[in-house]
């Protein structure tokens, strides 16, 4: 915006804390909410409990919430759970707040300001859903992804659109009306999937990947295209979590040498992240979240 009014900066990026929710530990299935500070940090905090402990879930966030959705649960089964814990006290944990519309693991999230969503996921191919911060019990199916399946995406928010990425396609739709999204891009490389999405306010972060790499993409939310290089993670990893501060993104935990590091790399600049804190044990298949 103009620099004035009532902006809300949590929409794609966090000024207090990060968040890693939920996946696999050295001890299996997680119910872990870790917390770490966007300002200053060297460990993270395991601050609260998910309802249920499951991994490849999705994350949001809501301008006094955290949300992990579906997942798979310490059967292997896919769950279709909507959880959220408060920023003021995560140390409370996350209750059961809804149920997406059909059970899944491996989706791609993104928020408005007043929604959360989730687009693909395996098992449910190609839908996107919708469900209210304020009121909801079960998500609605609004729209379908127009490349078709996506399982192992990684989720951003701009604004005014949610997008979806994964090998040469990102994906886009509107947050103003229930529709399908329209295909604008392509990530680096057909290879790009299991890593994780962050988002400045004008652009979505592709980091890690699988197989483990310390790769980073960049695209525009206004102009799509395809992806460019931005830098490399200190640590190379799949499957980890996702943080998003106003000028920098977190990458946290993940499948690799250094299960338990959190990187940060700057929306800015084409560097190299800087390895800036650790979690309080080894964490993968997780997602995360800010506030």
């Amino acid at each position: 915006g103009g620099g004035t009014g009532d902006v809300q900066p949590w929409l794609f990026g966090g000024t207090v804390s990060g968040y890693g929710m939920g996946g696999h530990t050295q001890d299996g299935n997680s119910d872990a909410i870790v917390e770490f500070s966007l300002a200053s940090f060297t460990t993270a905090s395991d601050t609260g409990n998910l309802s249920v402990g499951r991994h490849n879930t999705h994350g949001c966030q809501s301008p006094t919430q955290g949300y992990t959705c579906a997942g798979k649960n310490n059967s292997g089964v896919d769950t279709n759970i909507v959880d959220a814990f408060p920023f003021a006290n995560p140390a409370a944990g996350a209750t059961d707040v809804g149920d997406v519309s059909v059970a899944r693991h491996n989706p791609s999230g993104a928020n408005s300001e007043t929604n959360g969503y989730m687009a693909g996921g395996s098992g449910t191919g190609d839908m996107i859903d919708k469900f209210s911060f304020t009121s909801f019990t079960t998500a609605s199916n609004i729209g379908t992804l127009s490349a078709g399946a996506m399982s192992g995406g990684h989720g951003h928010s701009s604004p005014t659109h949610g997008f979806a990425s994964r090998h040469l396609v990102i994906e886009k739709y509107p947050f103003a009306s229930d529709t399908n999204s329209t295909d604008i891009g392509a990530l680096t490389s057909s290879s790009r999937g299991w890593g994780c999405g962050q988002s400045s306010e004008t652009h979505g972060f592709v980091s890690g990947n699988e197989p483990v790499s310390n790769a980073i993409d960049k695209f525009s939310f206004a102009s799509g295209g395809t992806a460019v290089g931005h830098g490399v993670l200190f640590h190379s990893r799949t499957n980890p979590g996702p943080a998003s501060s106003l000028t920098e993104g977190y990458t946290i935990g993940g499948d690799g040498s250094q299960d338990n590091v959190i990187d940060k790399f700057s929306f800015s600049s084409n560097t190299t992240a800087a390895d800036v804190g650790d979690l309080p044990f080894n964490m993968r298949y997780m997602t995360g979240c800010h506030n």
